[in-house]
């Protein structure tokens, strides 16, 4: 593991710790593991929470080598085979092969293949949710388009198809992915997505690149942002999909320490995501949120080289609040098992203190006061 010592977005120095931990905590056989401490930190100058320790080669390896555990990801899950992340087997191509079937003709593909045809209906289905932003600010007729961290190539072969683009390549993580994607003849796929030093394999420049859940992950956001850059055509566009929005996921309650994953190096809400994208001469075009998911599109300018765009002392108040409760609130909901040997008495505070806000709200739903408000 090494230190990151200023913010990977907008190099500013300044910061805080917010949450030491990510999921490994929940492992018996990783909690006291150095790669459970990702200690990560809210960043004074762009608002971006970020992982201040990260894997190093070897490190990254291992985990990636682990990666569905990690994940706590069960091999008996209908989604598996997209879910293999090794070499590519025989019998691996068979089972896809056995049950493969156009991308038109999933809704009604056989229930016997459903371990096959299921995943993919639902990569497609998410994808085509943000059809209505790309329709509304991108050319798609003879457009060049890239998808990165994809796992299959439909809703590509459904761009050229219906829409009319002229090329779609593909960029897969596992080569599982790479395989189903080349079931659709006239695009190129490569099992080529790098978390460390990204890079595109493909010498063209693209009118669309549309990122699957990709920044999150990054290791070095900067260099990522570069490369993208050096790839879009004058005015072209980009689609980050399926960016989790962390002050949706504090406001429905879920759990700090299930969200904060080995894999997972920036956190940020809609704000913070506008900040970025400006930052980097991507400035926002559109936003649409679906559940925890951000899908933001934003159109390239010539200006590579901005000052980074800062986040006001208040919406800094706000985030450092935000993540100060959210931490306390995962603390007192973790079973004993995990909160009292990586806690100790923080836990049991954590706990009284939930006690204490539960019985207030008891208090207030007897005497039919409104809890409106209340912290």
């Amino acid at each position: 593991m090494y230190a990151v010592t200023e913010c990977p977005v907008c190099e500013e120095t300044a910061r805080s710790l917010v949450c030491e931990f990510n999921r490994l905590i929940a492992m018996d056989n990783m909690r006291e593991s150095p790669f459970a401490r990702s200690d990560y930190v809210l960043c004074h100058g762009c608002g971006l929470i970020y992982a201040s320790l990260r894997p190093g080669k070897e490190d990254y390896d291992f985990l990636y080598a682990n990666f569905n555990e990690f994940l706590s990801r069960s091999s008996k899950l209908p989604q598996a085979i997209f879910s293999e992340t090794g070499p590519l087997t025989a019998e691996m191509q068979a089972e896809l092969d056995r049950f493969y079937v156009p991308w038109w003709d999933l809704r009604d593909a056989p229930e016997e293949g459903a371990h096959v045809t299921k995943p993919r209906l639902a990569e497609l289905e998410s994808q085509l949710r943000e059809l209505s932003i790309l329709l509304s600010n991108v050319r798609l007729a003879g457009a060049k388009v890239l998808l990165v961290r994809t796992k299959t190539s439909d809703f590509g072969d459904l761009l050229k198809r219906v829409f009319g683009a002229a090329q779609v390549d593909v960029m897969v993580l596992f080569p599982i992915h790479q395989y189903a994607a080349e079931k659709n003849l006239g695009l190129r796929a490569l099992s080529c997505v790098n978390y460390e030093t990204f890079s595109i394999p493909f010498d063209k420049k693209y009118n669309l690149i549309i990122a699957n859940h990709l920044l999150t992950h990054m290791l070095d956001p900067r260099q990522m942002f570069a490369v993208l850059r050096d790839h879009l055509a004058k005015k072209g566009c980009m689609l980050f999909r399926n960016e989790a929005d962390d002050a949706n996921m504090f406001a429905k309650g879920d759990n700090l320490f299930e969200e904060l994953r080995p894999f997972h190096f920036q956190q940020f809400d809609k704000s913070t995501l506008t900040r970025m994208l400006e930052t980097f001469g991507l400035p926002l075009r559109a936003l649409e949120t679906r559940g925890n998911n951000m899908s933001a599109l934003a159109q390239i300018e010539n200006r590579p080289n901005q000052r980074p765009v800062r986040i006001g002392r208040w919406k800094l108040w706000q985030r450092m609040r935000m993540y100060a409760q959210w931490r306390t609130e995962s603390i007192a909901s973790l079973p004993e098992s995990i909160g009292e040997p990586v806690f100790g008495a923080e836990y049991a505070k954590a706990k009284d203190g939930r006690r204490q806000k539960e019985r207030q709200v008891r208090f207030l739903e007897r005497t039919g006061c409104s809890n409106r408000g209340r912290d």
